[in-house]
């Protein structure tokens, strides 16, 4: 939820921010209802610039803000839902390694429905599975303190 050190350490979603409807930037902590301006969106990953392909952005409304049970979800704003619907989810889980110890797991899975789900999935499903992975990577290295 630390959107604005998203440039520090993840290359795939280099920035994130909450917005109004119209894509104004607002200075407020997230709630469910606000709107969720995620760019740019390097595919591939990468912290450079692009080279091939100009970086994208998405236009999303967020849905879930569980604070007590670490997850948080949100869905596209962007296109009429008949034409293209996504829903991300971002979950982290408490994991008993069994010896005492325990660890945090990060789960993500995004989920594309209708016609323009085929179209997005055939120029860029690979890139946007890049990204994912690249971004639990850098999510790890963050949160163990390693530097890239």
């Amino acid at each position: 939820m630390d959107w604005e050190s998203y440039h520090e350490w993840n290359p795939f979603v280099r920035n994130q921010c909450i917005t109004d409807a119209s894509k104004r930037p607002l200075q407020q902590r997230p709630r469910v209802g606000d709107y969720l301006y995620i760019y740019p969106v390097h595919i591939p990953p990468s912290f450079d610039s692009p080279k091939l392909l100009p970086a994208s952005s998405t236009f999303q409304r967020i849905t879930v803000l569980d604070t007590h049970d670490y997850r948080c979800s949100w869905v596209s704003a962007q296109y009429p839902t008949w034409m293209l619907r996504t829903e991300r989810w971002q979950v982290l889980v408490e994991v008993d390694e069994g010896d005492g110890r325990k660890k945090t797991r990060y789960e993500t899975k995004e989920v594309f429905n209708g016609p323009l789900a085929y179209v997005i999935g055939a120029i860029v499903g690979d890139g946007i599975k890049k990204g994912f992975v690249a971004m639990a990577e850098g999510l790890k290295r963050r949160s163990e303190g390693v530097s890239a």
